[in-house]
């Protein structure tokens, strides 16, 4: 892992498999204290994950308030 120093922050590139697919996001900033790690939809949506009924929406909170999100849990 390549770990740069942007604006005080760590920032890496996190590169993800689904199905078959491939995918690389990159400018991530790693929270070390985080609970869970959220990736933004937008950013991995030529992987194609779909939702189904086990999937759950969760309130997250943390410096920028508070959301809820939909919490997928798959074999990436």
């Amino acid at each position: 892992m390549i770990l740069h120093v942007c604006n005080g922050l760590p920032v890496v590139s996190l590169t993800l498999e689904y199905r078959g697919q491939i995918v690389t996001v990159n400018n991530l900033i790693l929270d070390t204290g985080a609970a869970e790690s959220l990736i933004d939809r937008e950013a991995v949506k030529e992987l194609k994950i779909e939702t189904d009924d086990d999937d759950i929406i969760v309130p997250m909170a943390g410096i920028g308030g508070l959301s809820c999100l939909l919490s997928i849990y798959d074999d990436l």
